[in-house]
C-alpha cells in the first residue's frame, strides 16, 4: 500500500518535470527567436506577393536562407497573432536580424522598398514625376531640389547648374521611407560611380577636349536625338565634327527643352525664335543637359565614331540617315520627311 507522502512525491516530482521542461523548451525557443537569420551580411531582396499566405512566405524566406528554423518561426509567429499582418512589397532583409526582428520588419513594413525604374532620355522633371507616382517625395519638394549645390557637388561634374543629367537611368529598389533628398542622393550617387568608371575604362577620343559639363550635355542630345544603339556613336561623330568646324549644333530637342509647356508641335517659329537652348540660334553647346543619359550615350559622346557626317535626319522607323554635304542632307531629308508627310495627305 502506497503512504499518502509518496503519492504527493511522485506528483510533486512530475510538477517539477513538466514545469523544467517547459523552462528548458521557453529557453530554447528564445534562443532560437534570437539567431540570426541567414549567414552573411549582405542584404537579401525579396517580394511578397499581395494574397500570399503566411506559410507561402515562410516557404519563400526559407528557399531565400532566410530563416533556419521555418516551422518553429511559423509557430511563434502564429502564437503572438503577426502571422496575419504580413505588408506586401519588396523587402531588403539583414540576414544579420533575428527572427523577432524579421517578423517586425515583415509586419510593420519599414524594411518595405518600391520598385521604379527610370528610362533614359528622361528630363529632371519627367523622372521627379514617376518618383511621385510611385509615393515616394512630393513635387514641390524636388522642384526645390533642382538647383541644390549640395547634390550637385555629389555628381562629380564641375560647372553643373541644375541636377539635369545626373539623375542615372537604372531600376531602383527603394525604402518607402526615404526623404526626397536620400533618393535624388541615391540616383546622384549612382550616376557618379557609373560615369567614374566610364571615364576610367574609356580613353577619350572625340571628347578630348571637351569637359566633363560638356559631355554631359552633349550625351543627354544622343539620348534625346535617337532610340537606336548602332546609331549613338554616328551622331555623338556628327555633333563633335560640327562643333569642332564652328557648326550651330540644330538639335531639335534642345529647341524643345527650352519651350515653357511644349505642345509636341515643333514650329519653323519655334526653330526661329532665339533662347539659351535654342541650338539653330546659338553656336556651341546649351548651357544645360537636356535629358538624363545612360551608359551608351555617355559612351558614345566620349568615344564618337570616326566619320566625317555633317548631317543626319531621321528615316521615321528611329533610326537615322546621315549624310556629309548639305546637297546630301536635302535629298535625305526629301525622301524621309517631306515625301512621306505629302503621300499621306
Amino acid at each position: 500500500m502506497k503512504r499518502p507522502g509518496m503519492l504527493f512525491g511522485g506528483f510533486a516530482r512530475k510538477r517539477i518535470g513538466l514545469l523544467l521542461g517547459l523552462l528548458l523548451l521557453t529557453l530554447n525557443l528564445i534562443w532560437l527567436w534570437n539567431l540570426p537569420i541567414g549567414q552573411g551580411d549582405e542584404p537579401i531582396r525579396v517580394r511578397i506577393e499581395r494574397g500570399s499566405n503566411f506559410s507561402q512566405v515562410v516557404q519563400q524566406l526559407r528557399e531565400a536562407n532566410l530563416i533556419q528554423q521555418p516551422l518553429w518561426f511559423e509557430f511563434l509567429a502564429r502564437l503572438n497573432g503577426q502571422h496575419h499582418r504580413l505588408q506586401a512589397g519588396e523587402f531588403q532583409l539583414d540576414p544579420r536580424w533575428n527572427h523577432a526582428a524579421l517578423l517586425n520588419h515583415l509586419v510593420s513594413g519599414s524594411g518595405l522598398q518600391v520598385r521604379v525604374t527610370i528610362p533614359e532620355g528622361l528630363s529632371y522633371q519627367q523622372a521627379t514625376a514617376r518618383l511621385v507616382e510611385q509615393g515616394l517625395g512630393q513635387a514641390d519638394r524636388y522642384d526645390e531640389l533642382f538647383t541644390d549645390s549640395t547634390l550637385r557637388k555629389l555628381s562629380g561634374i564641375q560647372g553643373l547648374k541644375t541636377l539635369e543629367g545626373v539623375i542615372y537611368p537604372e531600376t531602383y529598389f527603394i525604402a518607402q521611407e526615404s526623404s526626397e533628398r536620400e533618393i535624388l542622393g541615391l540616383m546622384i550617387q549612382e550616376f557618379n560611380n557609373r560615369f567614374t568608371q566610364l571615364r576610367s575604362e574609356t580613353p577619350a577620343e572625340g571628347g578630348k577636349k571637351l569637359s566633363d559639363h560638356q559631355l554631359l550635355i552633349l550625351a543627354s542630345m544622343i539620348e534625346k536625338e535617337t532610340g537606336t544603339a548602332e546609331d549613338r556613336p554616328l551622331i555623338a561623330g556628327v555633333f563633335h565634327n560640327r562643333l569642332r568646324l564652328g557648326m550651330k549644333m540644330q538639335s531639335d530637342p534642345t529647341v524643345i527643352y527650352g519651350i515653357s509647356n511644349f505642345d509636341g508641335n515643333l514650329t519653323r517659329k519655334h526653330l526661329e525664335t532665339p533662347t539659351p537652348f535654342n541650338t539653330y540660334t546659338e553656336k556651341g553647346l546649351p548651357p544645360t543637359p537636356i535629358s538624363n543619359p545612360g551608359w551608351d550615350s555617355l559612351h558614345s559622346a566620349l568615344q564618337p565614331a570616326s566619320v566625317k557626317y555633317l548631317y543626319f535626319v531621321a528615316r521615321g522607323d528611329g533610326s537615322s540617315a546621315f549624310s556629309r554635304t548639305l546637297r546630301e542632307h536635302q535629298r535625305a531629308v526629301w525622301k524621309y520627311q517631306i515625301q512621306p508627310h505629302r503621300n499621306s495627305r
